[in-house]
């Protein structure tokens, strides 16, 4: 048995590595199941495999696996430590119901959409409902709610 660097080891590795770095910028997971497929299916090509067929059922085998006994695990793991769920965020620009802006949490730049019925408004505190993928869903905070009732009643001084 050859074990060597092939033009399908190349092309494999090539691809390999370019999936694992566009994982970065979509935070999703699905780019890095078949990143490192194609990582393990260039190792099983170094190791004397030519067939193209049967390097793409190991590429197709390992990516579906991977995601299947991997994802999930994952992304609860990631939502439990990127932050609480009732985190609150500082709304830079008003948010209408369905509206998407970025915002800032911790420094990091976030993709967020307005998930409530209501207007958030541009200098107040959202709390953040979910994740879906790599944009956050966003509602009032109960603290800015309860502002808001505060000032609705008139308090009666003597």
């Amino acid at each position: 048995m050859n074990i060597g660097l092939t033009v399908d080891v190349l092309i494999w590795m090539i691809v390999g590595i370019a999936l694992l770095s566009s994982e970065a910028f979509t935070g999703t997971f699905h780019l890095l199941f078949v990143g490192l497929a194609a990582l393990v299916t260039a190792c099983v090509a170094s190791l004397g495999v030519t067939s193209t067929f049967t390097q793409l059922i190991v590429f197709a085998a390992f990516s579906f696996v991977s995601a299947i006994l991997m994802r999930q695990r994952l992304v609860r793991q990631s939502n439990r430590s990127f932050m609480d769920i009732n985190s609150e965020i500082l709304i830079e620009q008003d948010l209408q119901f369905g509206q998407e802006a970025v915002v800032l949490y911790e420094g990091v730049p976030w993709n967020a959409i307005n998930g409530s019925r209501e207007t958030l408004k541009k200098g107040t505190f959202a709390r953040r409902i979910k994740i879906e993928g790599p944009t956050l869903v966003l509602g009032p905070s109960p603290k800015e709610v309860g502002l808001k009732e505060s000032q609705k009643s008139p308090s009666l001084t003597l």
